[in-house]
């Protein structure tokens, strides 16, 4: 059996899924696949399109964006053994992937790419656009 992971508020078949309509974890009659909610943040929580690496090389850690209401683009990590959910970065942030090799973070920050070290959360620019 495989696991499927799912954020609230993510986008399923191209409608938004209500935090009350969610349970914390079941099977999808489709696929057969459990399904799992990481996260109940407030708005909408979406993980990366699969060629952006999202996870940590050791797969403790998973990066995701999430955007509420009134407000821009957000950036959160999980520890996936814990559940415990960190923001990463403030707001107007996206295009985001960890290093393959680290545990660094790249992403773009208004005209600027940064790299935020994901267990210190140092951060510094690497390029201003």
């Amino acid at each position: 059996m495989s696991l499927s992971v799912m954020f609230v508020g993510c986008r399923t078949g191209g409608k938004t899924a209500s935090v009350g309509g969610l349970r914390d974890g079941w099977i999808d009659a489709s696929t057969g696949h459990r399904v799992v909610r990481l996260s109940r943040l407030p708005g909408e929580s979406e993980s990366f399109y699969f060629h952006q690496n999202a996870y940590t090389p050791g797969g403790d850690k998973m990066v995701f964006e999430n955007s509420q209401s009134g407000a821009s683009n957000r950036l959160f990590t999980i520890e996936l053994a814990t559940r415990r959910i960190e923001p990463l970065t403030g707001a107007e942030a996206r295009a985001g992937v960890v290093a393959r090799g680290s545990r660094n973070f790249y992403f773009q920050h208004s005209n600027e790419v940064c790299v935020t070290q994901l267990d210190t959360k140092a951060t510094r620019v690497v390029a201003t656009l």
